[in-house]
């Protein structure tokens, strides 16, 4: 039996955190949770695990945002490799213009969003995980 995917989800909005997380466990995906980008490198520098296939991160979060997180982990060689999808509500280029300059992120994914959507994205990245 194969491992299931890992994705970490950095998001600060529990409902959005809790949606994300049951469309991408709907799609094989094992998640893991971070509160904010604080809470993420915490957790990052402390994970032994299965390597994660991707990170999704939300960007306006309190102590560290996510182009702070992404900007921190894009540094740091045992996780400069994860692709990075953003969640944002309409303002990517505001907050995620340089990110996206230096090829930090996968994609951009636009709020609101449907799991439909969401799953073309990851098809569209070859991030989807394989079937059993």
């Amino acid at each position: 039996m194969a491992e299931k995917s890992i994705v970490f989800i950095v998001e600060d909005n529990e409902a959005l955190r809790a949606t994300l997380k049951t469309i991408l466990e709907s799609l094989g995906y094992k998640c893991l949770e971070a509160l904010n980008g604080q809470r993420g490198i915490e957790f990052l520098s402390q994970y032994e695990g299965d390597p994660m296939q991707l990170i999704i991160c939300g960007g306006n979060m309190p102590i560290l945002s996510g182009p702070e997180f992404v900007g921190t982990i894009k540094r740091v060689p045992a996780w400069k490799n994860i692709p990075v999808i953003a969640t944002t509500g309409g303002v990517a280029e505001d907050i995620w213009g340089e990110q996206q300059q230096k090829g930090n992120l996968a994609a951009i994914l636009e709020q609101p969003f449907t799991p439909e959507k969401l799953g073309e994205l990851l098809g569209k990245l070859g991030l989807l995980p394989e079937s059993e």
